[in-house]
């Protein structure tokens, strides 16, 4: 009885520490007994005749899974895509594909329309500028062109209306872009003399100006400017040279023969008080 109550003892040991179902194991009482690990041994005489193991079953016991604190949780992805500051809004007003040159006509005409209603300059030099990097720019008809041009000559400096007619160098109407260009120097040139009273920058500027336009394209007025401006500091023979050069042209011979007798009467008279003088 006592081996008996030794294993009883054991088991119930072991039950109390793995949960296990009891075990019941019958051995004569000259034999030993003894636990190894999760497994009752009985020997006799030093040999190994019988174990039986009392490992805890897993079969009913139900798994779980321990729950820690953690700060990187991942959350469920939302389906809606979450706007930020830099996503564009897509507009209208600020497309994203070429224009066709139907749609851009149809807008720049509309546009030009807008202006001689509200006269509100600062709106239709901004809108424009948002036009000027279209492809179909250069295929705009002429008179659209000249259209949109216009309303730029009323602000204070011709820099922007410069740089309108700079968009159209490459296109068909390469002639009347270098040709406004030219004209719009002269008149900034013009503004600036008005403004420091510097006759010789006023020459020189006009000098570089007639020498790259397109030949005979400024016009009478600004193409007998410089032999004025001459005349002016009495450099005579300048000016009468300069008449010289467009007495057999087409259009401007009438106006060369003109100021010629001017400049060469001028130059006689100056002359003769100069000798005057001298004496």
């Amino acid at each position: 009885m006592g081996i008996i109550s030794a294993i009883k003892s054991v088991l119930c040991r072991k039950k109390k520490q793995t949960n296990s179902p009891e075990v019941m194991v019958k051995v004569p009482s000259n034999r030993k007994v003894y636990t190894k690990k999760n497994t009752i041994v009985v020997k006799d005489n030093d040999t190994e005749v019988k174990t039986t193991s009392v490992a805890p079953t897993t079969e009913n016991t139900p798994k779980t899974t321990p729950i820690t604190k953690s700060n990187n949780i991942q959350k469920p992805k939302s389906k809606t895509p979450v706007k930020t500051a830099n996503t564009p809004i897509i507009t209208s007003e600020n497309p994203t594909t070429p224009l066709s040159l139907e749609v851009l006509t149809t807008e720049l005409t509309k546009l030009v329309d807008n202006y001689h209603k509200d006269k509100n300059l600062d709106l239709y030099v901004k809108t424009l500028q948002n036009y000027l990097g279209e492809q179909e720019l250069l295929n705009l008809e002429l008179p659209l062109v000249v259209s949109l041009a216009k309303p730029l000559d009323k602000l204070p400096t011709f820099d922007t209306s410069i740089d309108y007619w700079k968009h159209f160098i490459d296109s068909s109407y390469a002639e009347t872009a270098y040709t406004r260009i030219a004209i719009l120097q002269c008149q900034k040139a013009k503004r600036i003399y008005q403004e420091n009273k510097d006759v010789d920058e006023y020459i020189a500027a006009l000098e570089g100006i007639l020498m790259t336009a397109p030949k005979d394209s400024l016009g009478i007025t600004w193409t007998f400017e410089l032999p004025n401006l001459y005349a002016k500091i009495k450099h005579f023979d300048e000016a009468i040279e300069y008449c010289n050069r467009y007495l057999e042209h087409p259009h401007y011979k009438f106006r060369a023969q003109k100021d010629l007798k001017r400049f060469e009467n001028r130059r006689a008279k100056y002359g003769l008080r100069q000798s005057n003088k001298i004496k």
